[in-house]
């Protein structure tokens, strides 16, 4: 179940909403008026669909959209992930500025949309603004999704002037004891205070960005507050409420589990051998590696990085090891474990 409610306090604000439910190139467009490039990313768009529906190896495009990873760092628990847990293989650290910025000439010809997020807690990194406002200077449109417990009035600003376009807040409940079950070790009074002053001062400053949208993981310890933190959503002034559901499974379906030992992710039999993400997104981590797709956390299927491979941009999108796991996923992905599980299955 997926609920979106729309706050119409701005006519430009949903404005961009609906036009981003258009396509992200004609939000892209209203953004950085860069006519040119949106006719290659049209044009180059619809090639790589094309390419995409005949299973091709080889996409006929540039990645069209990317994630960066500022740090896998993270100020809270969360049971089910890599992060929360500290079990993280791949390493952990800071992205550093002579690889952002050899990771943004590389992809800021033909990418568009580039998110701020892998794992981690992106607002740690103490030159977050600064790489958002890069990216915004070379034309993307970019999006942020924290977990709210570093938006002090300071923090906000800079992230506001930087010219972020989307900052996605998880708030999975509204009192403390739903909250903390799942976001162990947070304070959701200091979550609800940071949305809160996020739209208060983008108000005030007169801006018409970011978009805020609340999102919202529903267990059977929090489903009673959905309807408690729609209703503060509407209030607040945010833009977007948006429940994602929580990939988990029950012994007991029926019933109520607050325990995260019985929780655990369904696995979903893939669809057919295609997956339209590693043809279209390029994922880096914080030390310059190259995921196949945002959902392998833990770096099992590593396509190479910055540092390893020479060019930029198609060059690192097509390397041998790309190649051969799409070649797996057009024609096996029901046997990737990685597969399994993932909500494009």
């Amino acid at each position: 179940m997926r609920l979106f409610y729309i706050q119409t306090g701005s006519v430009w604000r949903v404005l961009a909403v609906l036009l981003k439910s258009a396509g992200v190139y004609v939000l892209a467009l209203l953004a950085n008026f860069r006519w040119i490039k949106l006719l290659k990313n049209v044009l180059g768009y619809t090639a790589l669909k094309l390419s995409w529906g005949r299973n091709k190896r080889i996409p006929a495009f540039y990645p069209v959209y990317a994630s960066i990873e500022p740090t896998p760092y993270c100020n809270l628990r969360c049971p089910e992930c890599p992060s929360g847990l500290r079990r993280l293989d791949r390493g952990w650290g800071m992205l550093d500025k002579k690889t952002y910025i050899r990771f943004l000439r590389g992809v800021q010809k033909y990418t568009v949309y580039l998110n701020f997020y892998v794992l981690g807690e992106p607002t740690l990194h103490p030159d977050l603004p600064w790489m958002i406002a890069l990216a915004r200077k070379a034309g993307m449109y970019t999006a942020l999704s924290t977990n709210g417990h570093f938006l002090t009035p300071k923090n906000i600003r800079r992230l506001l002037m930087s010219g972020l376009n989307r900052m996605i807040i998880s708030l999975d409940g509204y009192s403390q004891d739903a909250y903390g079950k799942y976001r162990v070790g947070g304070n959701v009074q200091r979550v609800l205070r940071g949305v809160e002053t996020v739209v208060r001062l983008r108000d005030e400053m007169g801006l018409n960005q970011p978009l805020v949208i609340v999102q919202t993981l529903p267990f059977g310890f929090n489903q009673h507050e959905l309807g408690m933190i729609r209703r503060w959503c509407e209030n607040t002034g945010v833009d977007f409420f948006l429940i994602k559901p929580a990939r988990i499974e029950l012994q007991d379906p029926q019933s109520v589990c607050p325990t995260f030992p019985e929780l655990k992710r369904v696995v979903k039999m893939p669809r057919p051998n295609s997956c339209w993400r590693v043809c279209s997104t390029l994922v880096c981590t914080w030390n310059g590696m190259f995921l196949l797709c945002c959902y392998d956390h833990e770096g099992r299927y590593t396509m190479g990085g910055i540092g390893y491979n020479s060019g930029s941009g198609f060059a690192w999108f097509n390397t041998r090891a790309y190649y051969l796991m799409r070649k797996r996923i057009f024609s096996e992905r029901a046997r990737l474990q990685l597969c399994a599980g993932c909500p494009e299955s």
